[in-house]
């Protein structure tokens, strides 16, 4: 068993606490303590290591990877999953 949260876990609650400071309610969940579950150095590890991501257009690579399959039928404003650069 781990001493420590997940990355996924952690990545997570600085996502939601994030959310709530940075956009204007309504929000899908208000999430007050997530911040509170993570110290300053974990928090700022997370933040570092999202900083590396990318976010792909799902429309646009589908079109280049996959131009043949007619049946994946993306919204030209969804958002694929992050990746590490």
């Amino acid at each position: 068993m781990q001493d420590q949260p997940s990355r996924t876990a952690m990545g997570s609650a600085v996502l939601r606490a994030d959310h709530v400071h940075e956009d204007a309610p309504p929000w899908v969940l208000e999430d007050s303590l997530s911040e509170q579950l993570l110290d300053r150095r974990s928090r700022d590890e997370v933040r570092a290591e999202i900083a590396r991501w990318a976010l792909f257009d799902a429309a646009a690579l589908k079109e280049r990877y996959f131009p043949h399959r007619r049946d994946l039928r993306l919204p030209d404003s969804t958002l694929l999953c992050v990746a590490q650069v």
